[in-house]
């Protein structure tokens, strides 16, 4: 436990000294010591949680078929395109600069399915960690007006399939247990859950979150 402690205030130092005020993560229910440590910091549990869920590579179905008229690039291969990420809802204005300043970013995992119209169908970033071996989904969207149209599946399967090509040897996606559409796309492509985390909340500085 003490351990734990001086890990966790000497991150939150660091996040505050580099201008960050809020921090999320994501803490098992069944990690009592990092849970008690977080308390003391003043974060707080938000209402959701998510469902961690693992897959080995082996075990990857293979990458889904595509409707017709629907186009799949990645951001390597967009040429002069805006990002798709920009002016789409829930995203930062400008997130290509950003991306690009994170050090797992790969483009060529930065996926994106353009609908028959041209306009932004779905996407979905794909991390790998050449370190832990492990690949992460996330986060993975398909807007409006093309759901059920197979624009999840295929994101998802060639994202996942890139990622076992580029070494990964464990890929992981978390979702929301009541969103009954993401948890039968990840259970259905052969994601396993594992765990239950709860999303804890608080600032670098110690006051509790409002």
């Amino acid at each position: 436990p003490e351990f734990v402690s001086h890990v966790m205030t000497r991150g939150l130092e660091h996040a505050a000294a580099h201008g960050i005020e809020s921090v999320f993560l994501e803490v098992s229910r069944d990690d009592e010591v990092l849970r008690d440590v977080l308390a003391g910091h003043g974060f707080t549990t938000e209402e959701d949680g998510l469902t961690e869920s693992w897959m080995l590579p082996d075990d990857r179905p293979p990458v889904s078929a595509l409707r017709d008229g629907y186009e799949l690039v990645a951001r390597a291969d967009a040429g002069d395109r805006p990002h798709h990420l920009q002016n789409q809802q829930r995203n930062h204005v400008d997130p290509e600069p950003r991306l690009r300043d994170t050090s797992l970013y790969r483009s060529d995992l930065d996926l994106v399915v353009y609908g028959p119209a041209g306009d932004v169908a779905g996407y979905g970033l794909f991390w790998h960690d050449p370190v832990t071996g492990v690949g992460v989904a996330e986060p993975m969207r398909t807007n409006d007006d093309h759901q059920q149209r197979g624009v999840a599946r295929h994101l998802l399967t060639s994202g996942i399939d890139r990622l076992s090509q580029a070494g990964a040897t464990r890929l992981k996606v978390c979702f929301e247990p009541d969103n009954a559409a993401a948890k039968h796309l990840y259970l259905s492509t052969g994601f396993e859950p594992d765990r239950y985390n709860d999303l804890f909340a608080g600032r670098t500085d110690g006051a509790t979150t409002s």
